[in-house]
């Protein structure tokens, strides 16, 4: 057995306040930003964990977890996206052919089909901050890994 455990915690803040323009064209500056208000895309924390169990040698079954807090979209603090949490899943074979390393996997990502944020545009001046991210998905592959020795 193995694990892996990841946190972040981010107090990402404007220290001072500022006027800015919500869309252009834009002469005169329309928006007053306060100070303390959080800085557009960043969670104020974050985890990842990843549990993994070699019953041998050349087979590793994983489980990862990745959560992210509250993330808002723009500077005034009036759009968030809520945080998630997402489990993924997998299995991983590998094959040791002379120098090469072959892994074949199989993974099933936000297992849960959790709904999540993909992607976020900040600022953005028509009101679409958010993408949503994939729901459920299979992958399958395989990795090549030339060692030298």
């Amino acid at each position: 057995w193995r694990y892996a455990l990841a946190y972040t915690r981010l107090e990402a803040r404007y220290r001072d306040g500022f006027a800015t323009c919500r869309a252009p064209p834009c002469a005169q500056p329309d928006t007053v930003i306060a100070a303390g208000n959080r800085i557009p895309a960043t969670a104020r924390q974050s985890a990842w964990g990843e549990l993994r169990w070699s019953p041998r040698e050349s087979i590793d079954v994983f489980a990862q977890v990745d959560a992210t807090g509250r993330t808002y979209a723009d500077d005034a603090n009036t759009a968030r996206a809520p945080g998630y949490a997402t489990l993924d899943l997998g299995v991983e074979r590998r094959w040791h052919v002379g120098r090469t390393v072959f892994t074949g996997f199989a993974r099933l990502d936000n297992a849960c089909d959790r709904r999540a944020i993909g992607s976020l545009i900040v600022n953005d001046s028509n009101g679409r901050y958010f993408e949503p991210a994939p729901g459920r998905q299979w992958m399958l592959g395989v990795a090549i890994d030339r060692t030298v020795r």
